[in-house]
C-alpha cells in the first residue's frame, strides 16, 4: 500500500527498516506533521500486528514530540495510548507486550511518571499483562494507576 504521504514532502528515512517485511518508511521536514504521520503509521501498523517492526518508530516518534515541547508529546501520547488493542488470541496479546512495555516505559521516562498519559500507558500495560497471566505484574501496575487517578 501507499505511504500516507508525497515523496516531495519528504527528507530523510526514518529509522527502521522492518527486514522481514521490507517495510520502510519516511518523515517530513516539518516536526509536527512528521509526528502526525508516525503516529497514523503506527496505529496503521498496530493494526497489522507488526509490534516488533513498530517499536523503532514509536521510540523515534515519542522523543521528537518531547523534543519540540510537552504539550506536542501529551498530544501524540493521547493517540498512541488511545489504541487498547484488541486480540484474536493470547498469542496476539503476547506479541503485543512489547510495544505495550516501550510506551509504558518512554512516557514515564519522558513525560514523568504522573502525568495523565503515562497513567493511561501504565493502566494498558496492566490490562495486557493480566490478560496473558502476568498477574503478579499486572495488579501493581493497575494499582498505580487507580492510586494516581484518585489523588488527581
Amino acid at each position: 500500500s501507499p505511504l500516507p504521504f508525497r515523496s516531495s514532502e519528504t527528507t530523510s528515512i526514518l529509522l527502521a527498516v522492518n527486514h522481514q517485511l521490507g517495510f520502510m518508511w519516511q518523515r517530513g521536514n516539518d516536526n509536527w506533521s512528521s509526528t502526525t504521520m508516525s503516529a497514523s503509521l503506527i496505529l496503521q501498523m498496530l493494526r497489522e500486528h507488526r509490534f516488533e517492526s513498530v517499536l523503532p518508530l514509536v521510540s523515534e516518534t515519542l522523543r521528537n514530540a518531547a523534543a519540540e515541547s510537552p504539550q506536542r508529546l501529551g498530544e501524540v501520547a493521547r493517540e498512541l495510548v488511545r489504541w487498547q488493542g484488541f486480540f484474536q488470541n493470547t498469542d496476539h496479546a503476547k506479541a503485543a507486550e512489547p510495544y505495550f512495555r516501550t510506551v509504558f516505559t518512554l512516557l514515564e521516562e519522558l513525560a514523568g511518571p504522573e502525568t495523565p498519559p503515562t497513567i493511561a500507558a501504565a493502566e494498558n500495560l496492566g490490562g495486557l499483562l493480566g490478560s496473558i497471566d502476568k498477574l503478579d505484574e499486572a495488579i501493581p501496575l493497575r494499582e498505580r494507576a487507580l492510586a494516581q487517578m484518585s489523588n488527581r
